[in-house]
């Protein structure tokens, strides 16, 4: 068995952040108090704590994780296909402050609404066919950002940023905006699905 699969299936059975970190310092990945994950393979049990870990040009290629704590978590250049994030029904997991820098998602999905995304930073991601549906986003950044056929369908937007992003057919339908930041958004063909009230917002998009 190689290193990563061993420390893959032992970090999910220690009880607390020494322990983790002394087991990353184990197996040499551990690097500026973090899991450092390099281009590894990965895949881990449901309900496990990976808000430690630093994942840097790392592929999911359609993994699940489910109710698997995020909070702080860093994702650096990595590319999520056809995946999801997730709680189960009746528990509430924290992924708030995840911090995305220049990552890919496709076909992904983020859900339930006892998925909190707070404060989540996806700063210079391209997202494309992303559902964010019912999502706990107050606070979150999306600033730079590509976002193509995304949902954002009755999700918790308060005081997000979506500055200098470029939107083409996103939709904000039955999502109140307030306090959402669009400074030097580009918007194409949204998809609002009738009146859509920007009153509320920060409104001064690159095309207006």
């Amino acid at each position: 068995m190689s290193d990563h699969r061993d420390f893959l299936i032992r970090y999910p059975k220690q009880p607390d952040d020494d322990s983790r970190l002394k087991l990353a310092a184990e197996f040499g990945f551990l690097q500026d108090g973090r899991v450092l994950w390099d281009g590894l393979p990965f895949g881990i049990r449901g309900g496990t704590d990976i808000s430690l870990f630093h994942f840097r040009r790392v592929a999911f290629d359609r993994i699940r994780l489910t109710d698997c704590m995020g909070s702080g978590a860093i994702f650096e250049e990595c590319e999520f296909d056809q995946g999801y994030i997730e709680a189960s029904p009746g528990q509430k997991v924290s992924w708030e402050s995840a911090d995305f820098r220049a990552c890919r998602f496709l076909g992904t999905t983020f859900a339930p609404a006892t998925l909190s995304l707070r404060g989540a930073s996806f700063q210079s991601c391209s997202l494309r066919d992303v559902k964010f549906r019912f999502g706990r986003l107050a606070e979150a950044c999306f600033d730079h950002c590509l976002l193509h056929e995304c949902s954002f369908r009755s999700a918790v937007l308060t005081d997000a940023t979506f500055r200098h992003a470029d939107l083409r057919k996103v939709s904000f339908e039955r999502t109140p905006l307030a306090g959402v930041d669009f400074t030097n958004a580009l918007f194409h063909q949204m998809d609002f699905y009738g009146p859509i009230d920007l009153t509320p917002c920060r409104v001064r998009p690159a095309n207006a």
